[in-house]
């Protein structure tokens, strides 16, 4: 049985690099490496390849926010009538097509197939650049010609926290807790070295907003970047992205630190499917380091069941 929790997560400071879901995911996972055995650990390996994880997670969210989901206007122009109706419709329609983020209200009305009349959101993350040293790898000092400073991208996210929703095996809440506890020590993204990334756990509580509406629920919106599996549900509307990801921690220090290229789907893709939904969907992917055979990446969809009318079909 899979429940649903919520972790906030409050940061220490900036974040160079991207927060998403498949790399929490690696986070966690090298966090309950740090804590067991080795067999344990490659126990949780097995199950996450076998399509059956004990915990799956969402992207990060700032505050209650959540994605706009990829689906198609209520308040259409075809179905206006009327100048005034045409106008006010059309308006709407452009302005929700600019919106990346809604309020958890604004969410639920609009998977239950309500007009949504929302506003544009504030600026959730600030990006700066910043310069940096090169370091030879070889000697462990700086190079001081031949393009010696680079500049890297820093985010200061506005929000008090950041939300994270996790579906997690029943037995497995307090672990959970504690790897998000160690993870947040490590911290996430790029010079950790140095204390960017790092945050604190406010609290990982049970949260009950995503539950099945009904029955009659047949489609699900991803709040993760991930990689349907073989089997699972095509028919949709969904956006992608092409991702570079590397390995982490020793086997980043290799002359081979780089993951193949992944194809992701992003938070707010929507799928229909021919039964009642799954808490998750998306898989992990093998043999996707070519120096370190035994890395996979865990792509796995936090996946939120709702209704999805016929007439609204993309």
């Amino acid at each position: 049985m899979m429940l649903t929790y919520r972790a906030r997560l409050r940061l220490s400071g900036s974040i160079v690099g991207k927060i998403q879901s498949d790399t929490l995911f690696g986070g966690l996972c090298w966090a309950y490496h740090d804590t067991v055995d080795e067999a344990s650990f490659q126990a949780l390996l097995a199950d996450c390849i076998a399509c059956k994880p004990p915990f799956v997670v969402s992207d990060p969210f700032p505050g209650d926010l959540l994605p706009k989901p990829f689906l198609p206007p209520v308040a259409s122009v075809s179905t206006a009538s009327g100048k005034e109706a045409l106008v006010a419709a059309a308006k709407q329609a452009k302005k929700l097509k600019d919106i990346q983020w809604l309020t958890q209200d604004e969410f639920r009305a609009m998977l239950s197939g309500k007009p949504v009349a929302a506003e544009r959101k504030p600026a959730v993350s600030v990006t700066r650049m910043t310069l940096h040293n090169t370091v030879n790898r070889e000697t462990g000092t700086t190079v001081l010609d031949g393009g010696g400073l680079y500049d890297l991208p820093e985010s200061y996210y506005q929000a008090e926290y950041l939300s994270v929703y996790v579906r997690v095996k029943q037995g497995w809440e307090e672990i959970l807790r504690q790897c998000f506890a160690h993870f947040g020590k490590i911290g996430f993204g790029g010079k950790r070295s140095i204390g960017k990334g790092g945050f604190d756990l406010i609290d990982f509580e049970p949260f009950g907003d995503f539950s099945a509406t009904a029955d009659s629920d047949n489609a699900f919106v991803s709040l993760s970047h991930f990689v349907p599996a073989e089997n699972d549900p095509a028919d949709g509307c969904y956006k992608t992205m092409v991702k570079y990801p590397r390995l982490d921690r020793e086997h980043a220090q290799g002359p081979n630190l780089f993951k193949h290229p992944l194809v992701l789907m992003t938070p707010g893709s929507v799928f229909r499917t021919s039964s009642s939904p799954k808490p998750y969907y998306g898989k992990a992917i093998q043999g996707i380091a070519p120096g370190f055979a035994a890395a996979i990446q865990g792509a796995f969809a936090f996946a939120v069941p709702f209704q999805w009318m016929l007439e609204e079909a993309p």
